[in-house]
This record gives C-alpha cells, sequence and structure tokens, in this order.
C-alpha cells in the first residue's frame, strides 16, 4: 500500500509537469492474473491475453470507467484536438482507453457506463486514426472485428460483457478468427501498429517527448512479444525491436538538441557562402518529405531548404558529400534520412548518370572529383561519345542533351518560352557533331535489333527534324520501331505518311508488339493514339474493325464492359475512341444489348451504386434519396451501362441510372441516336501538340484521355499550292491537323493547285504539304475562328 501511495506521488508529479519521462505503468499491470474461461469464446483467446499484457498491454484494472477527453496527436497537417472516449481513470491524471495504451486525461466529463458501450458497438480502439470524433467507443468508422476491446474485458474479468461482445461481433457478421495460430500475431498487431501510429504522428508533428516515450515503450514492448510471433505467424507484419531502435535514437537527439528555429532567409542571405551551405545542411533535419507516389518513395526536393541548397550549385556539393557520408540523423520523416535528402539535392546538382546517383558515397564522390569543372552539356556529349559506354548510358545522355526537364515543361505558359536545350551549347560542335552522334547511335542500335533504337530516333528528330527523316526510316526497319507511335508521328511530322500504313502493317501482323503503358493512361488510348489521330486513314480501317468489332477482341466494347468488374480501366464507352468509327459501332452494339451484367444499388443515403463483379463504381445521390428502386428494376444491362458512361460526356442526354427499364431503354435509344447525330463533333483532348507529345520525357503522359463534344463552331482552311515560280501543283498531299485534338484531316490539290478543306472545328492547325520532289512545306500554329476561310497558301521549293 505505502509503495503504491510512493508510486502514486511520483506519478502526479511527473503528470504535472506534462511531460513525461516514460509512459506510466498502471498499477495492477504486474498483478498475477489467469485468464477465466467464457463459454463460447476459445480458451486461445484467453491465452493471448496473457501473452499481450505480459508484455506491455496496458492493464485496465482498478480504474474507474469515465466519460473523458484525451489529447490526440493527429497526421501531419491536421489541427492537434482532443478526443472524447469512454477509458478507465488512474489518480495522477492518465487513463487507460481502448487502444490498450495509456494517455493523458485532457478532461473528466463524468461517469460512463461499461456494458451500454458494449451493447452500442463495435468497439474500435484507435485513437489514432484522424477521424474528427469519437462517441464513446464507437467509431464513426466502418465495422470491423477488434481483438483488443476483447482482451480487456476479460482481464477486468467482465466475463458476460466479453461473451456479449464475442457473440455480438460473430453475429454481425464481422470477421473474427477462430484458429489459435491467427490470434498471437492479429491481436499484438492491432495493439502495436496503433502504438506505432501514435509515435510516429507524435514525431512529426513535433511532440518529441511523447514520441520518445512510445517509441521506447513500443521497443520493450515488442521484444517481449517475440517468442509469441513465429516467422509464419499471421498478422506478422510489424517492425522488430532492433528497427525501432533508429527511431529511438533520433526521438531521444531531438529531445535534448536546440531546436533550429524559423528559416530567417534575409538572415542566410547575408552569410558567407560556406556559411550559409554549413546551416542549410545542418536544417536538413527540419525537410518535410511527401509522398511522390502511392506506392512510391518519399521525396523532399520541393521543400525551401532543399531548394536553397540546390540554388547554391555546386559549391554545395562536397559538403553535401560529407553529409551524405557521414550525417546520421533523420528528416522529419523517420523513413527519409538526411543521407537521402543530401543524395537527392546532389543529384539535382549534378545531375550524375544513373549508374551513379545510387552509388556508394566513396563512389559518387570519386566520380566528382574527376568531372568537376565539366558542365553539364561536356559531360553528356563526352558519354555520347563514348564508344564503350552502355546504350542505356547513349539514351540518357542524349535525353539530356536533346529533351527539357519535367520541370521546364511544367512551367511553360503562353508567354513563357521554354529555355534552350541543354544541348544547345554544342550546336557548333564539329567531327563529330551531335547530329551525327544521334545518327550513328540511333542506327547502330536499329543494326543490333535493340528497341532502344526508337527512343534515340525520337531524340534524333526533336534536336533537328528537318534532316531527321533518313535516320527515323533506318529504324523503321524494326518492327518494334514501325509499331512505335512516337516514331511513326516523328516520321509524318516529317513528311512521311507511308508511316502510317506502316504501323497498321505491323500492328496487324504483330499485335504483341503493342505498347501497354500501365501508370496513369488506359492503355487502349496510348496504345492505339494512332486512330484517334489519324480516323480516317483508309490503312487503319481494317485494323479497326478487327480491334473493335470483332467479338473475340479483348477490345470489342462489350467485352471492355464485361471486364469493367475486373479492370477500373476498362470502363471506355466514353473513350477517345469514340471518333475512331469502329470503336463508336461497337458502342452503338453495346447500347443494344441486354445482357445483364451487374446490379444498380442504393445506400440508405440514398447514393446510387453500380456494381459489376467485384467491383463498385459510385456515382451522385439523386434528387430524391428516399426513392426506392423495384427490387425487379435493380439488374445493371450492357445497355445501361454503355449509356451511363455516355450521359457523363459534357453535352451528352441524360439517363436515369435509377429509373424503369422501359424509361431506361427510352433513354439509351435516345443517348445512341445523339452519338449517330454527334460523331462529327467529338473531339480529344490532349495535353499538347504532337511535337510537345514527341518532346515529353514520358510521352505516354502527355495524352490526355476523354472525349468532349465540341459545338464552338465551324471554319474553313483553304489555299493554292504552287511551285517556286508560281506555277500550280495538281495532286499535292495536304495535311490538315488540329493542334488540341491531334484529329488530322487531308484534302488533295485540284489540277488548279487547289484546296479546300470545310467544317473544321475551331482551333489552332498546322498545315502540311508534300509533293514528291518538293521539300515538304509545313505551316504551325494557324488559328481558325467560327465561320472563317483562313488562306493558308504554299509555295514549294525542289528538293536538290
Amino acid at each position: 500500500m505505502i509503495e503504491h501511495r510512493v508510486w502514486r506521488l511520483l506519478l502526479s508529479i511527473t503528470l504535472a509537469s506534462s511531460v513525461w519521462a516514460a509512459l506510466p505503468i498502471p498499477p495492477r499491470q504486474a498483478d498475477p492474473w489467469t485468464a477465466t474461461v467464457v463459454d463460447g469464446i476459445p480458451a486461445f483467446v484467453g491465452e493471448t491475453a496473457k501473452t499481450l499484457f505480459d508484455a506491455g498491454l496496458a492493464d485496465p484494472r482498478g480504474g474507474v470507467y469515465r466519460h473523458i477527453t484525451v489529447h490526440r496527436t493527429p497526421m501531419p497537417g491536421v489541427p492537434a484536438e482532443t478526443v472524447d472516449t469512454d477509458a478507465w481513470v488512474f489518480e495522477g491524471g492518465f487513463a487507460v482507453c481502448w487502444d490498450g495504451m495509456v494517455h493523458a486525461v485532457e478532461q473528466n466529463l463524468g461517469p460512463a457506463d461499461l456494458a451500454t458501450d458494449v451493447a452500442a458497438g463495435p468497439i474500435h480502439p484507435r485513437l489514432t486514426n484522424p477521424t474528427p470524433r469519437y462517441s464513446g467507443v464507437t467509431a464513426e468508422l466502418g465495422p470491423s472485428f477488434e481483438p483488443l476491446p476483447l482482451l480487456l474485458l476479460l482481464r477486468l474479468n467482465e466475463l458476460d460483457l466479453a461473451g456479449r461482445l464475442w457473440q455480438k461481433s460473430s453475429g454481425d457478421g464481422l470477421l473474427v478468427p477462430t484458429e489459435r495460430s491467427f490470434w498471437p500475431g492479429i491481436a499484438a498487431n492491432g495493439w502495436l501498429s496503433t502504438a506505432y501510429d501514435r509515435a510516429e504522428n507524435a514525431y512529426l508533428n513535433g511532440e518529441y517527448q511523447l514520441a520518445l516515450d512510445v517509441f521506447q515503450s513500443l521497443a520493450s514492448w515488442r521484444e517481449r512479444m517475440a517468442p509469441s510471433l513465429s516467422q509464419n505467424s499471421p498478422g506478422q507484419i510489424f517492425a522488430s525491436a532492433a528497427q525501432l531502435q533508429p527511431f529511438v535514437r533520433e526521438a531521444e537527439r531531438r529531445v535534448n538538441a536546440k531546436p533550429n528555429g524559423p528559416l530567417d532567409r534575409a538572415k542566410l542571405q547575408a552569410m558567407p557562402q560556406d556559411a550559409r551551405i554549413k546551416e542549410l545542411i545542418n536544417r536538413l533535419e527540419d525537410v518535410v518529405p511527401v509522398q511522390i507516389s502511392i506506392p512510391g518513395a518519399l521525396d523532399s526536393i520541393s521543400d525551401p531548404i532543399d531548394q536553397l541548397l540546390i540554388a547554391e550549385g555546386e559549391a554545395a556539393a562536397m559538403p553535401l558529400l560529407d553529409a551524405l557520408q557521414n550525417d546520421q540523423r533523420l528528416t522529419r520523416s523517420l523513413y527519409y534520412s538526411v543521407k537521402d535528402a543530401a543524395r537527392r539535392i546532389l543529384i539535382a546538382i549534378l545531375q550524375p548518370p544513373a549508374d551513379v546517383r545510387n552509388a556508394k558515397p566513396e563512389e559518387l564522390r570519386a566520380w566528382w572529383v574527376v568531372q568537376g569543372g565539366k558542365n553539364l552539356a561536356e559531360r553528356d556529349f563526352a558519354l555520347l561519345a563514348n564508344d564503350r559506354a552502355t546504350p542505356a548510358q547513349w539514351l540518357e545522355a542524349a535525353t539530356k542533351l536533346v529533351v527539357h526537364t519535367l520541370a521546364e515543361l511544367a512551367a511553360r505558359g503562353p508567354n513563357t518560352p521554354l529555355p534552350p536545350r541543354i544541348g544547345e551549347a554544342l550546336r557548333s560542335r564539329t567531327n563529330p557533331s551531335v547530329t551525327e552522334l544521334l545518327d550513328t547511335r540511333a542506327r547502330g542500335l536499329a543494326a543490333s535489333k535493340q528497341d532502344r533504337a526508337c527512343e534515340m530516333a525520337r531524340l534524333r528528330y526533336l534536336w533537328e527534324p528537318d534532316t531527321a527523316l533518313p535516320t527515323l526510316k533506318a529504324v523503321a526497319a524494326l518492327p518494334e520501331c514501325r509499331a512505335d507511335n512516337w516514331v511513326m508521328l516523328a516520321r509524318v511530322n516529317a513528311g512521311d505518311r507511308t508511316a502510317l500504313s506502316d504501323w497498321a502493317a505491323v500492328m496487324t501482323a504483330t499485335p504483341s508488339l503493342a505498347k501497354a503503358y500501365p501508370y496513369g493512361q488506359p492503355a487502349a488510348e496510348v496504345t492505339y493514339l494512332p486512330l484517334w489521330t489519324f480516323p480516317d486513314e483508309p490503312s487503319f480501317q481494317d485494323l479497326s474493325r478487327r480491334l473493335f468489332l470483332d467479338p473475340s477482341s479483348s477490345r470489342y466494347p462489350l467485352n471492355l464492359i464485361r471486364s469493367a468488374g475486373t479492370d477500373i480501366f476498362a470502363i471506355r464507352p466514353r473513350s477517345a475512341l469514340l471518333v475512331v468509327p469502329a470503336f463508336r459501332e461497337g458502342v452503338l452494339i453495346a447500347l443494344q444489348t441486354k445482357e445483364v451484367i451487374g446490379s444498380v444499388e442504393r445506400s440508405s443515403k440514398g447514393m446510387l451504386s453500380v456494381i459489376v463483379g467485384q467491383a463498385g463504381y459510385g456515382t451522385s445521390a439523386p434528387d430524391d434519396p428516399t426513392k426506392v428502386i423495384p427490387p425487379e428494376d435493380r439488374p445493371l444491362r450492357m445497355s445501361d451501362f454503355a449509356a451511363w458512361q455516355l450521359s457523363q460526356i459534357d453535352g451528352f442526354p441524360a439517363f436515369p441510372l435509377d429509373g424503369p427499364l422501359a424509361d431506361r431503354d427510352r433513354a439509351s435509344d435516345t443517348i445512341a441516336q445523339f452519338l449517330r447525330d454527334h460523331a462529327a463533333d467529338l473531339r480529344m483532348q490532349t495535353q499538347d501538340t504532337i511535337m510537345g507529345i514527341l518532346e515529353s520525357p514520358s510521352p505516354e503522359f502527355a495524352v490526355r484521355t476523354g472525349v468532349y463534344l465540341d459545338r464552338a463552331g465551324r471554319g474553313t482552311i483553304a489555299g493554292a499550292v504552287t511551285d517556286s515560280n508560281g506555277a500550280p501543283i495538281a495532286g499535292a498531299d495536304i495535311e490538315i491537323a488540329n493542334m488540341n485534338t491531334l484529329i488530322t484531316s487531308k484534302v488533295v490539290s485540284s489540277n488548279t493547285g487547289r484546296y479546300s478543306l470545310a467544317d473544321l472545328p475551331v482551333g489552332r492547325y498546322w498545315v502540311t504539304v508534300a509533293v514528291p520532289g518538293f521539300k515538304t512545306w509545313v505551316y504551325s500554329n494557324l488559328l481558325l475562328e467560327a465561320t472563317q476561310t483562313l488562306i493558308v497558301d504554299a509555295k514549294l521549293q525542289a528538293d536538290r
């Protein structure tokens, strides 16, 4: 009893300072306990409870069950707040909560009733989740089974309530594992991962003492749990005690370190450069990395400290190399060290080749000792000229010389011209020139049958378009390059229309050469870009019908819709390919097909859901959320799905997804007729012109998928084709391409050299005129306005 009074006094003193030296230990944590067998609950559940409490799961015995508020450490960027919950309160101002951990009591709001809370379940123990508020122990989350509440009830000897919770969870259809091997791993991870979330969030929000307390406790708990978690134990995914030690050390360092304070840019700029760089490297511990993709790596380059170091340029290289080799600190993320930040900044400053970027620190330093003093263009030129380099190294060097960076492209605006390419400084270089090196590498790669030749040929075109056609044709000897969209577009841009029939022929003969781009774009839009770019091209018609009207094809619209339950990218009735007549015909077939493929369901809140296979696709709530869909009208048919998708194109008729079948049939017929009537108004919006797509470091990302209904007006482009002496040229091939949609039309000049193409959507165009024996003539960025006849005359020069 005296020992308990001393403990309580010490605890009260500790809590009074609002800073814990360590998480308080509940007074009965070490008291003996044997789990009592409860009817209906397997005995191994009690065994699991004893294992976890022996390891450190907070013991609620002796506490008074109260309604309280506790501090919750939120995710970064979420304001700190208190959370209402019910918990077991002890003298000294702390409570054991349903997450199995000790929390400081912010406010005691009065008595709570344990039986009522169990009856109201499901009980959810997590207090680290950023859900706004909790009412008692019932979370505003979906129902799920959590082992910890059951274990806490067993520890309290609340056997009747434990039995009720087990029966309620099983009766509600929640996943309640009944195999002995599942319980230690699942229960431990529910507890330890919640504790880890609490510690990590505290660290990210600068609550370093709390982070240290929880990390230290967590490492201890995890070590004690280790014997119970076999290598194959289900749920065994949590970090080991050894893996937690770096986090413990970093939190402890930050508790004892003097904080850097706000970043004073004016004071920094007044420092000598060496001192400024040193100060910025010291502040790398304050960098807040961001998740650049999910899943994916953390990156800090957008952080102001990183940006300031990058701005210092090569003067910061050696100090950053020192940090890369020696600095043991972490940043404001537990998964991103100062070393990681230093490497990223070094890469941004030095732009080393790929094989050096991830080299050991001493190897990166040795590389820089040799390369220091050379500018980037010279380094890349030397690599491209090095016959001993690998094809990957040649391609990387050529890309950096020729292509603007993603940051440069993103910063481009209507009045912001792109900066010169890195390689522009080498335009006057000869013996060899950049052009000669690009030709040599592209042709050499093609001769050795390497598909990197396709990309090298694209770079050759971007570097010097007017002279690139021979090299483009040379690499097109490879089927892979004839099928490459970007080589095909470059050839067409250079005046070689045979590229279109070449592409169609190889794609028909070897469909496996079709490239699928899995990130960010449905494969059909990017893989078959030529089909919607040149929808009226005669050589494409047979291929289009094979792809989109053959019932055995995976691209047959009915098959695309059937696969919507497993492939989210398969929902493409409103695809860019709607501008292709064969695909449009396939969609019209889908609009008449009554095959049942899923169901339409409504939630209790009135939200509609489309269910296809195992997938669900939500849509907006109807005007009348109380409306009930009769059971006989709940099936989702092929025609319903296609019409629903088309109705989401701006300007298309609406579709009553929740309406009776007869109403849906009438609406789908209306949409089908609308599609027929307005086929010529469908346009594909792209991110850029063809030249812009060719220039993008990742061309597949430049294509913006999705079709729209164009009603902005029409105009005409007309003119005359003559030679240098003014004599008319008959039979000239004139290609008129919309720079926004990429859709291309063509016409042939008459006997008098005249041409005219009417009913063109307003927008910007380029006109290409090609005649054998003459240089190809190109005029770009022509603005066509509504009702306008834009005169574009072409005077061709003989090709000598």
